[in-house]
């Protein structure tokens, strides 16, 4: 039985503000005037006032004794009554006529005279893309309400609706599996065996998740896509459902254990729930795949410009470098005008030796000059290869 908590049927609140009294159990004076008519005496009237604005707020007739007794106080205060409420509950015969009374004053329909009919076709609709029996009933209960229906007991709408569902359900596994070969149910069913030597049933690893984007991780997810991918292609099954069923049905053999999948007696259901679940362990192992493919590019190319980042700060360091190793050459150039022509070459050429001698050598500006070349050619094709 589906939790009532869950669903929107309507209760009574423990507790209600006055506000909530006044909003939706103050009757007026169209209602007080529909009650003495209705119903002769002040008690009767009063019970039945009661049974109307409690009608108004639920969708249908509670017991009296049921009616929270500070809704029973506000109704009597209004009706100027001295009574603090009704303490039981009305005889048969007066439900009864209370009833009809409230059926004709607000337009509403027994729930016995099509209401079921309603549910029927609104659930058998609803049921093609929901699985949820709250959801499923809620849409009753919504429908219901839009087409003046009395609401029906919970007990009742619940397993109606269940009913139904599984109606549809069991509709939509004959249509899936309508086509299903021996051989491919065979395949299915070779998914709760595991294979020997195996730790894990195909099942379980179909449910797998990549633990990073490391380069060994993604050549062992494009193994395992190409291991999932030639199982069988459930497409052409499963092309008769609604997408949203496909994800609920692929959702609920998620869930599932070895144990549970295997207790699935209805074949068609078992093989329904491990194609629908397969499709979507496709589905995701390739956006996981694209995913590691996405982050291993965005690390290379993090990395690249890291790099060149520190070949352009050696670039920068290097023209620092000569610029300074030239100012000093431009001052030993200076230095030596004094001299005789051979003496100035032979003093200049001595202090270039020795300038280039103490700021590295003669490669040291060709190295850097070089690699940054390399790294920003590399890096231009790669871009344009993207």
């Amino acid at each position: 039985m589906t939790a009532i908590e869950r669903t929107a049927y309507p209760r009574f609140k423990t507790t209600l503000t006055q506000v909530e009294l006044d909003q939706f159990y103050t009757p007026t004076e169209e209602e007080i005037s529909f009650v003495n008519k209705a119903a002769s005496g002040e008690s009767q009237q009063l019970s039945l006032a009661i049974l109307l604005k409690s009608f108004q707020k639920l969708g249908y007739l509670p017991k009296l004794s049921q009616v929270p007794k500070q809704i029973q106080q506000h109704v009597a205060g209004k009706m100027e009554q001295q009574s603090s409420g009704q303490s039981g509950d009305v005889p048969r015969t007066s439900r009864g006529r209370y009833r009809q009374a409230i059926y004709g004053y607000l337009g509403i329909k027994p729930y016995r005279e099509g209401g079921a009919e309603v549910v029927d076709r609104i659930v058998q609709q609803t049921a093609q893309t929901m699985s949820d029996p709250a959801d499923l009933i809620n849409v009753a209960i919504e429908q219901l309400v839009v087409e003046r229906f009395e609401l029906p007991g919970y007990r009742t709408l619940d397993e109606f609706v269940n009913h139904l569902r599984h109606q549809v359900h069991q509709e939509l596994y004959a249509q899936v599996t309508a086509d299903l070969t021996e051989a491919q149910k065979a395949i299915l069913d070779g998914l709760l065996i595991r294979e020997k030597g195996a730790t894990r049933h195909m099942f379980t690893r179909l449910k797998a998740l990549p633990a990073k984007a490391s380069l060994k991780w993604v050549r062992k997810w494009e193994k395992h896509l190409e291991r999932i991918e030639t199982i069988i292609d459930p497409q052409p099954f499963i092309a008769v459902l609604p997408s949203t069923k496909v994800e609920q049905f692929a959702a609920q053999a998620y869930q599932m254990e070895i144990s549970d999948i295997k207790g699935v007696t209805t074949p068609e259901k078992r093989y329904t729930l491990l194609l629908c679940l397969l499709y979507q362990m496709q589905v995701r192992t390739r956006d996981q795949l694209v995913t590691m493919y996405l982050k291993r590019i965005g690390l290379i190319h993090r990395n690249a410009k890291q790099r060149l980042q520190d070949l352009h700060d050696q670039q920068r360091a290097m023209s620092e470098t000569l610029i300074d190793v030239f100012a000093d050459v431009v001052e030993q150039a200076e230095s030596t005008n004094s001299l005789a022509q051979e003496e100035k070459d032979a003093a200049l050429g001595k202090h270039v030796r020795q300038i280039i001698s103490a700021n590295g050598g003669y490669l040291l500006p060709i190295t850097p000059h070089r690699q940054m070349s390399r790294i920003n050619s590399n890096l231009i094709t790669w871009n344009r290869g993207v």
